[in-house]
């Protein structure tokens, strides 16, 4: 996996430097991203890349396109808005999550976290409810039964079992220290998965398209 194109508009201030990448929006934001590629950025560029303190970086990674900024004193690339990824998990997907949390955002790098300020579930209502099941969220890391620590206030199992049509549920992001007791060890360089609490959900036959608003945020960990 690696950057495979790379260009910069000239003429123009600031500038932006396009890039191509294999990897995802959370490897290519890792804190030595650029240093791990830079023979393959050199060999793109035909020589040295002269990076500028007013480049912005117009991404396109392996799960979207993204516009960042290039942080000269630390050499990494880095959100300029809160970033937006959506994501669609089966029936049987969102089943599993309590056994097989269901990974929606790669983990960042170790110093890093991912910040997020709010979840959308869009449910696509099929023929049947879901039943059973358990307090529902995004939360940090892999750890089954729903049992990591939360971004958000999680949505109880009767929302979400109780919808029978097309669906939209909010969920706000929560502040991690203060409600959650999350430590540097339970959110710094993990990914954000879905999965549920007390049971695994069950009947259901409703895709749900799950979109976070988030940023990464560079926490010198």
């Amino acid at each position: 996996m690696a950057i495979t194109e790379l260009s910069r508009d000239w003429g123009s201030n600031p500038s932006i430097v396009r890039i191509v990448s294999t990897d995802s929006l959370a490897v290519c934001m890792g804190s030595t991203y650029l240093v791990d590629q830079a023979t393959v950025i050199e060999g793109l560029n035909n020589g040295v890349f002269e990076w500028k303190a007013s480049d912005s970086v117009l991404l396109s990674s392996s799960d979207g396109n993204n516009l960042l900024k290039y942080d000269l004193v630390t050499g990494v690339l880095v959100a300029t808005s809160p970033l937006v990824t959506s994501v669609v998990m089966t029936a049987a997907e969102v089943i599993a999550a309590y056994a097989t949390p269901k990974l929606l955002v790669d983990a960042p790098s170790a110093d890093q976290y991912h910040s997020v300020t709010g979840v959308q579930y869009i449910v696509d209502y099929g023929s049947a409810q879901y039943t059973t099941g358990g307090v529902a969220g995004v939360q940090y890391d892999a750890t089954a039964n729903g049992a990591g620590v939360l971004t958000h206030v999680g949505v109880a199992a009767a929302v979400l079992n109780g919808v029978t049509a097309d669906f939209l549920i909010g969920a706000a992001g929560v502040n991690i220290a203060g409600t959650t007791g999350g430590t540097a060890a339970t959110i710094a360089g993990k990914g954000l998965y879905f999965s549920n609490k007390t049971a695994a959900f069950a009947a259901g036959d409703s895709p749900v398209t799950v979109v976070i608003t988030y940023a990464t945020v560079v926490a010198g960990l």
